[in-house]
């Protein structure tokens, strides 16, 4: 079977990924996630548009994988899985602007909002974390609404007590 670059592919240990082109010494470049596995090409199958992935099954892998690097990091070199977080309190990013119109502050924030989800995206970020607050819902009934309507969003769950989201993207779109 010929492979191209950007084919949706499945190695027999049920990894989804990209096909991301050989080795040289001939062996198939699978991309998953922000790493590559190296597989022999007999060991791919091509995955079609309409095959369903069971993406939390997907999402756990690659948690699992992060707890497994963690622990042979030790506790210097501790993976921190928040790290790709953002605060939309606006006196974590813009104190001056407490004071503010409501309608302006929250302007501001989803304005903060949408360049994270597009800089997260880009960077191929897993799983990114929005701490939108309590508060009266405004802002985070907006963030839902944004991310419910956001086709690269492919699991988005509550964490803090209602007062932040994580969320996990699809790279497969």
């Amino acid at each position: 079977m010929s492979w191209w670059i950007g084919d949706k592919v499945k190695t027999k240990a049920g990894k989804f990924g990209i096909y991301a082109g050989k080795n040289p010494e001939g062996k198939a470049k699978v991309k998953i996630g922000d790493k590559i596995l190296i597989v022999a090409h007999e060991r791919l199958t091509l995955v079609k548009d309409e095959e369903s992935m069971d993406w939390d099954a997907f999402h756990e892998e690659l948690r699992q994988h992060d707890l497994k690097l963690e622990a042979k990091a030790g506790p210097k070199g501790k993976i921190n899985h928040k790290k790709y977080q953002i605060d939309l309190h606006i006196e974590s990013f813009a104190p001056h602007l407490q004071n503010e119109n409501a309608i302006r502050i929250l302007d501001i924030q989803i304005e903060k909002f949408e360049a994270f989800i597009e800089e997260a995206f880009k960077n191929r970020r897993n799983p990114v974390t929005i701490i939108h607050g309590r508060g009266e819902g405004v802002l985070r009934k907006q963030i839902w609404a944004m991310l419910e309507s956001d086709p690269r969003v492919s699991l988005k769950k509550l964490i803090n007590n209602d007062g932040a989201v994580e969320v996990w993207f699809n790279y497969f779109i």
